[in-house]
């Protein structure tokens, strides 16, 4: 897969609480806050999976442990 085609994976709010291991209203209070970006297609919110790793990315390094 090419990078690409990897920044325009999607993933819904559901699987990207389930792989930050929080509550969906939790996805969406990081989008209020601007921690984490999201898109809307369709009228649903999804989450790039390139934009979720580099969150997870930043909250490994800001907490000291590497990944």
């Amino acid at each position: 897969m090419n990078e690409k085609n990897y920044n325009l994976q999607l993933c819904s709010l559901k699987e990207a609480a389930t792989v930050l291991k929080i509550s969906v209203r939790g996805v969406y209070r990081k989008f209020e806050l601007g921690e984490l970006p999201c898109v809307k297609i369709g009228g649903l919110n999804r989450v790039r999976l390139a934009d979720l790793e580099a969150y997870i990315q930043r909250q490994t390094s800001k907490n000291g442990v590497v990944a």
